[in-house]
């Protein structure tokens, strides 16, 4: 099975065009490659890394071509679905995707509980110019 475009769009209504929807496939696929490794898991087949691909992509659609969640009857008004630190849960294309990849991987994507390295610049006092 190699995932196509049309794949895509059997799980998603979009007005992107084929070669947009073969972008996000690319960027799907690169996706996968940084963070699931199949040789370290087995049951990380074809099959399954084209199926996280197809919904990786609707989700990067989703994102793009973003889903109408409220709209009021007079037009004026529309909430769109998901928010942008929700990183894959902000999508169910996203959420799809981490519930399919068996290595748990995308699940640790964006997460906010790492520990985060802290950066502090400063010129030291001899380099420093005073006016």
């Amino acid at each position: 099975m190699s995932s196509n475009a049309q794949d895509v769009c059997d799980i998603i209504d979009t007005s992107l065009t084929h070669p947009q929807i073969e972008a996000m496939l690319l960027t799907s696929e690169n996706l996968i490659a940084t963070h699931i490794d199949p040789l370290a898991d087995s049951r990380v087949t074809l099959v399954v890394r084209d199926t996280i691909k197809v919904w990786l992509a609707a989700h990067f659609i989703s994102v793009a071509d973003k889903r109408v969640k409220e709209e009021s009857a007079d037009g004026i008004r529309t909430v769109f679905e998901g928010k942008t630190e929700m990183g894959l849960d902000a999508t169910i294309y996203g959420q799809q995707a981490k519930m399919i990849d068996p290595t748990g991987m995308l699940s640790k994507i964006g997460r906010t509980d790492r520990k985060r390295l802290n950066y502090h610049f400063s010129t030291p006092r001899s380099e420093a110019t005073d006016p």
